[in-house]
């Protein structure tokens, strides 16, 4: 009986406890200042702050609706900090598509594309890819799978999905 009184009090704290944890990560706003918006921007082009380019890429996800100037501008970003942020090697691809899209992401959307846009961010998708970068080992293993700029090859889509769901640290089975 002790045990059962012990584990209604551990529910009683317990669930107002994850209540508010739970509510307390709803995306919110983000709000810089106008200096603040402008060193980040210094830092990323002097100093290849990867933090900053973060931070900047956060805030212009969350605080605004498509627009072509701000997507323009990250995508300026991120060839900037390729060589020491993986994360921008996807966040070119994204964010171009987006810029020729209106705002809208699809991964195939590849398909719309002049062929040297298409090489060009394929080129971005693998080089992503040698450094092991998740999302594009994964935009690269569905196009495999269904024959979106590749020829269609099953064995090259699953062995880059092992790839992603066993990284070099761990072992593999």
């Amino acid at each position: 009986m002790n045990i059962n009184l012990k584990i209604m009090k551990m529910k009683f704290y317990l669930i107002p406890i994850c209540f508010f944890a739970l509510t307390s990560c709803n995306l919110r706003e983000i709000n810089y200042s106008d200096d603040e918006i402008k060193l980040m921007k210094r830092n990323i082009v002097n100093h290849n702050d990867t933090i900053s380019y973060a931070d900047y890429d956060l805030y212009i996800s969350n605080n605004s609706d498509f627009d072509s100037i701000y997507q323009n501008e990250l995508l300026a970003y991120s060839l900037k900090i390729e060589e020491v942020y993986p994360n921008a090697y996807y966040d070119i691809f994204s964010n171009f598509l987006r810029i020729n899209n209106d705002g809208k992401f699809n991964p195939n959307d590849i398909l719309k594309l002049a062929k040297p846009e298409q090489d060009l961010l394929v080129y971005y998708l693998e080089a992503g890819a040698k450094k092991e970068q998740y999302y594009c080992i994964d935009v690269l293993a569905k196009f495999y799978e269904e024959g979106v700029y590749f020829e269609k090859n099953l064995k090259k889509s699953d062995s880059l999905t092992n790839i992603n769901i066993y990284p070099k640290e761990v072992s593999r089975p």
